[in-house]
């Protein structure tokens, strides 16, 4: 009996420090995925007013807002014009392209009087087409039309949230559906930025859009990849918590972060491709980007920008090179 009584003092304490271990990690489980939900969604959901805060200076925050970032999210407000094409002395017109939910895109339409094609233009992540306007500037001095379109969520557009290049690649097939309606003899290329670049590649290798020539500055290979990035780029761990975003940020969105894989879309365009990349892009490598020419089944050509980083489009940073690589390639493929 002693002995049995001696036996059971040793093991209550082993049950408690297993219940209190147990109870540990269903706090820490319970707390962590609780941040991911968060984050997910501030990263997907754009707010009406407040300080936004970039993830290029979060390094740089006091303890007080990092602290503060971790648990409430990074806030975004939702992404606007302040600009128009009037501004660089373009003509325009603002077009409202019809969704079949009732929902609507906006857009600038630059005609040139005289066009010899139509270029369709795409912003990245939080941005909108004011961002475009450079660019489309110079497409237009080369003898294009640009329409520029706001993605749902930004500026003119309906919502306020984004997929991260989902949903996007709807709002690209239905510009381009809008544009050949409306110029049925134009030729039409596509011009995108970061996530305007990756919905450019879904839309042409997934959903059957086919344009005469994409040109995609900075997209990612994988969502996953550069949300990994990202976390690795302000020092905290990648892994589990880009994993946990994405799949949170699905839940949220209903659309699969996981299979947001423009590398895997690419091998269904067969127009001619121009992707640019910047070389010191913490977000996106140049391996990356070679990945995505390398799944392309038509002509598909890389620049690898000197001295930049993700911050496009590259016509402001390397104006005379990306002046020299684009419009050759646009010309050429709009049988100039």
């Amino acid at each position: 009996m002693p002995q049995v009584i001696n036996s059971l003092h040793r093991l209550l304490p082993r049950r408690r420090w297993r219940r209190l271990l147990l109870g540990l990690l269903l706090v820490g489980f319970v707390a962590v995925n609780g941040l991911a939900w968060v984050q997910a969604r501030a990263s997907t959901h754009f707010v009406d007013a407040g300080e936004p805060i970039s993830t290029t200076t979060l390094t740089t925050l006091p303890v007080a807002k990092l602290i503060q970032a971790a648990l409430l999210g990074v806030p975004i407000p939702r992404p606007q014009n302040h600009h128009t094409p009037a501004d660089h002395y373009l003509p325009y017109e603002t077009r409202s392209i019809a969704l079949a939910n009732g929902e609507q895109l906006e857009a600038w339409l630059v005609p040139h009087p005289q066009p010899a094609g139509i270029v369709l233009l795409f912003s990245g992540y939080a941005g909108v087409k004011e961002g475009l306007l450079t660019p489309a500037a110079h497409m237009f001095e080369w003898g294009y039309s640009a329409l520029l379109v706001d993605f749902r969520g930004a500026g003119g557009s309906s919502r306020s949230d984004t997929t991260i290049g989902m949903r996007e690649a709807d709002d690209v097939a239905a510009a381009v559906a809008y544009a050949r309606a409306q110029w049925p003899d134009l030729p039409v290329a596509l011009y995108g930025v970061s996530m305007g670049a990756a919905a450019i590649i879904r839309a042409a290798g997934v959903l059957g859009v086919q344009p005469v020539a994409i040109i995609a500055e900075g997209s990612f290979d994988r969502l996953l990849s550069t949300t990994r990035h990202r976390f690795t780029a302000v020092g905290a761990p990648a892994f589990p918590a880009a994993e946990l975003m994405l799949f949170w940020g699905g839940v949220q969105t209903g659309y699969n972060g996981f299979a947001n894989n423009p590398v895997d879309f690419a091998g269904g365009i067969t127009c001619p491709t121009l992707l640019l990349h910047g070389e010191r892009d913490a977000w996106v490598t140049a391996e990356e980007t070679e990945a995505i020419a390398a799944r392309v089944r038509g002509p598909a050509q890389v620049l690898h920008v000197p001295g930049r980083g993700h911050e496009m489009p590259f016509v402001y940073g390397a104006p005379e090179l990306w002046v020299q690589t684009v419009r050759p390639f646009l010309d050429a493929a709009m049988g100039r």
